[in-house]
């Protein structure tokens, strides 16, 4: 049987719930590599585009002001070439009475390698756009911290005649609630093509949040600790000279974050950062100490008297304007 070498494109279309969008973004698409491949997220151009739908739109005295997304697409550029039966090029897709079993069996194993391809990328974008939007809902289904991808179908096309080749599963479901701009979506395209991922002590603090929304109190307070400690850190570390003793550098590494923060933060701040935390005498810089002490209690106990959803939300709150601040 004749064969020929061809190339393939992974695609996929996702399933969103409860994603808002403001209009100018629509027909949005952010290109990054992401685990040597190319990737590209694209959202609907059209209200009635057949490759991705839209389910509303939420108008202001007759303007379109909000389009909720009900799915798109994610592609995703296979490595290689794969050689098919010439008659697959112009058969129906997943052609079993064509292709033998060991190439069902490539095919079915490429479908695999690139659900996982798709599903980190996917990831990765969410968590771009939480740390640009600086909101914890975007990409996540209620309160959910988990993995934010559940398998549904991703196809195998054909790049040269763009024909579906094979298909197998793959679905997402990301709700948000805050709209997204145009100058975000622009802002995580240029990150991700730039290989900027979203900083860890934001992954955390959205983290802190979701569990809090779930009620888990105690786990939010430590996660909004650790953001803070990450984030403290990181300025002091960005910021001490490269010819500084290595010594040294280890030594402020090892110290306790209080003394970090007491000590070592405010060489590294200008006028403008200090006075956020000298501001209203000093309730900032308290307010963080105190989150390191209840975090402390925490960690050596398990319990801590007196915390509950709301001074855990106060904590939150005041790590949020600590990054807003000084980052």
């Amino acid at each position: 049987m004749a064969t020929r070498d061809i190339k393939l494109n992974s695609t996929a279309k996702v399933g969103i719930t409860n994603f808002l969008i403001r209009p100018e973004v629509m027909g949005g698409r952010v290109d990054f590599i992401y685990d040597k491949h190319e990737v590209s997220i694209r959202l609907p151009a059209e209200y009635d585009d057949e490759q991705a739908s839209v389910v509303a739109r939420i108008t202001n005295g007759g303007a379109v002001t909000k389009v909720a997304i009900s799915s798109l697409n994610i592609q995703v550029k296979t490595t290689g070439k794969i050689a098919v039966p010439v008659e697959m090029l112009s058969s129906r897709c997943n052609a079993y009475d064509i292709a033998d079993e060991g190439l069902v069996e490539e095919l079915d194993s490429r479908i695999f390698k690139y659900q996982h391809i798709a599903n980190g990328a996917i990831n990765v974008w969410l968590r771009c756009l939480r740390w640009k939007r600086n909101d914890w809902r975007v990409g996540r289904y209620g309160s959910s911290v988990g993995r934010y991808v559940d398998v549904s179908q991703v196809n195998l096309i054909n790049r040269e005649s763009d024909k579906k080749i094979w298909h197998g599963p793959l679905h997402f479901t990301a709700p948000g609630c805050t709209a997204i701009s145009k100058e975000c979506w622009e802002a995580v395209a240029s990150s991700l093509k730039n290989n900027e991922t979203s900083p860890v002590y934001y992954d955390l603090l959205f983290d802190s949040e979701a569990h809090l929304d779930a009620g888990e109190i105690k786990r939010a307070l430590v996660e909004a600790a650790m953001a803070t400690e990450i984030f403290i850190r990181t300025i002091v570390e960005n910021r001490i000279p490269d010819n500084l003793n290595r010594n040294i550098k280890d030594y402020i590494g090892r110290i306790s974050i209080r003394k970090v923060f007491e000590s070592f933060l405010p060489e590294h701040l200008d006028s403008v950062q200090r006075e956020v935390l000298s501001k209203d005498n000093n309730k900032l810089k308290s307010e963080i100490l105190r989150l390191f002490e209840h975090r402390n209690t925490i960690m050596h106990s398990g319990v801590i008297d007196r915390l509950d959803r709301d001074l855990c939300s106060i904590h939150i709150s005041n790590v949020k304007k600590l990054f807003a601040g000084l980052g």
